[in-house]
This record gives structure tokens, sequence and C-alpha cells, in this order.
């Protein structure tokens, strides 16, 4: 059995509560091997999809298509049954908005891509300097690292470069966040809204509030990369030097995750499907969730969160309306605990 960041929704007569209480699985891209690895959360190792040349940036969407940045000609999109299909952008790292509009950064041309939901693409923004890492915040602004060109005035026409951190607002306005950065292949935002990067030369992950204020929140790494946050509040770290994936507790403790890889990258973790409940007649209350998640969820129930193993799939059945799985519960006289499993 998979479970990947089960939904609890606790039912009880007048009080509702959703809560996201458990790990997903996490997906790795390995440029060494062109592969990309599935690790499900006791840290199970099997492989997603191979046949790539240089994969490196990550990202999912709500339905759970996976996106693949193949740095040396394409966009990969792998369904959840494992249809591929390519747009021959050139890419390097990815970010996806909570409107799952994608953004892909390209090197070579300075610029970024902006990809709707139904494919049409744009750009987002151009004329900069090596664009690398993007993470997007809650509120829809994308953070971006490349470099600022500074002029000095001189006669010569004498300029430098800063490694630096641009915020885009969802209109494409444009700002500095930071210049006291380096260079980061990987951004991310935790759930009080500090952007994290990995700082590759150095062997750091720095955190900046949102405020811009920096500290170092862990050092001693071989060239970190991708990161990702997941859903106990937990950092996961790609580390490409020594081929492994490093957690993070909110305290900087470290643990290792993985390890064995050839080149680590882009992490992304599989969104679960986002459990819905509304009162129906008769006392019941339907539980609901998106079909495009897939048909091997279940819905199980449990009474009391001590109990371990206590979870039980329901007996009644999901009925497929419209564009959604329902199942329909009695409201019983105690709190009720249901989540999702995929099986």
């Amino acid at each position: 059995m998979k479970s990947r960041n089960p939904i609890i929704l606790i039912l009880a007569i007048g009080v509702l509560w959703l809560d996201n209480i458990s790990a997903q699985n996490l997906f790795v891209s390995d440029s060494s091997s062109g592969s990309i690895y599935e690790f499900t959360p006791d840290g199970t190792q099997s492989t997603f999809a191979t046949g790539m040349s240089d994969p490196e940036g990550l990202a999912f969407d709500h339905a759970g298509n996976l996106f693949v940045a193949n740095y040396d000609d394409a966009i990969y999109k792998i369904a959840l049954d494992g249809t591929r299909t390519t747009n021959s952008t050139h890419a390097l790292y990815l970010a996806i908005d909570g409107a799952d509009n994608l953004y892909a950064s390209d090197r070579d041309a300075g610029s970024v891509n902006k990809f709707s939901p139904d494919g049409t693409e744009s750009t987002f923004a151009s004329g900069l300097w090596g664009p690398s890492g993007m993470a997007c915040d809650s509120a829809g602004n994308l953070f971006e690292m490349s470099d600022l060109l500074v002029y000095t005035g001189a006669p010569d026409g004498y300029h430098y470069y800063v490694h630096s951190i641009f915020k885009f607002a969802p209109d494409g306005t444009e700002s500095v966040f930071t210049t006291n950065c380096v260079y980061s292949p990987g951004l991310v935002f935790d759930a009080a809204g500090n952007l994290f990067c990995s700082d590759y030369s150095d062997g750091n992950i720095v955190k900046y509030a949102p405020d811009g204020t920096r500290s170092t929140f862990a050092s001693g790494l071989n060239y970190p990369a991708g990161l990702v946050f997941g859903s106990a509040g937990n950092l996961y770290v790609a580390d490409r030097g020594s081929g492994s994936i490093y957690k993070y507790a909110p305290d900087g403790t470290r643990s290792t995750f993985a390890t064995g890889l050839g080149s680590p990258s882009g992490l992304a973790f599989f969104p679960s499907p986002q459990l819905k409940i509304q009162l129906a007649d008769n006392h019941a209350v339907q539980i609901s969730w998106p079909n495009a998640a897939g048909t091997n969820w279940v819905l199980c129930c449990q009474q009391d969160l001590a109990v371990t193993n206590g979870w039980t799939v329901v007996t009644n059945s999901p009925v497929l309306v419209g564009a959604n799985y329902v199942v329909t519960e009695p409201c019983a006289s105690t709190a009720s605990f249901y989540r999702l499993e995929q099986r």
C-alpha cells in the first residue's frame, strides 16, 4: 500500500476539521542516469521514468501531472498513467503557482516562459542574465535567481554581475528582492513565507525572512541543488556531490533520507487529492475528491487516532458525479476521521 500525503477529515456533529498529516511520496530527478525516482515516506525507492538525457527541475500540478525540465531539449509532462508528452521549450528549472501556471527558466535565452494550465506558452520575463532556481509564494509571486548587471559609470563602461533574487508579481512587475545571495539552483518557501535557497558553491542552505534578512540554515553540503518542503515541515535537499537526499527538521537537525544516487537535482512531492465535504439529506455527509487523481484511491475511516493501524476502508463505494468521486456517509454520534489512501 502507498499512502501519498493522506488528507484527514474529522467529522462530528456540528464540528468539521480538515488537516494534512502525513508525508507524500518524493520524486527525484537524477541527471546522471536520465531517470526520475520515486520514494515512499519510509525511503523505499522505485523508478518512475527513464530515457531522459538530463532531467533537472521538477514540478507537479494539482491533478498529479509531473513536469520535468530535460535540460538538453524539452519539458516533459508525465500523466498519472505514465503517458508522456513533450514541449520542445528549452528549460532548466521549473516552478508552479497555486493556479497551476508553470514557469520555466531558460538560461540560454535569458528568459522565463509561462505555461497556462491549457498549455498556452508566453514569455513571462526576458532580458535576464542566467536565470536559475525559482519558487512561487502563496500570493502567486515568482521569485527567480539570476545575475544583476551593474555598471560602474567608468568611461570604459566597466560592469560586473551580482547574484540576485528577483520578485515578479503575477502581472510581471519586476523588483529586486535581494542582492545578498549566491548561485542557487533550488528555491522554496516554507509555510511561514521564509525563502530557502541552496548555495551550490559553498554547500550551504540560506534562509531569507520575508523582509530579506539572511541567515544560514544549514552547512556542510556538497553541491546542494533542489529543495522541497514536506507536509510535516521538514526540508529535503538534493545533494548532488554526495548523491544523497538529506532531510532537515524545522530545528535544523539533519538526517539522511536516501543515498546511492548519481546526481540528484530536482525534487517534488506528489500532491494529494483534496478532500471536500458537504452536508447531505437524512443526517449524512458527502465526501468528495477529484476524479483526475485516478482510480486507485480509497476512502478510509477511523474513530480513534490513538489506535495503531485502525484505518478501515469505508463500505460505501464512491460514485462518479461530474468531475468528482463522491462517498455518502452517515453522521456519527462521535468523531469520525477520514483519509484517502492509495492502494
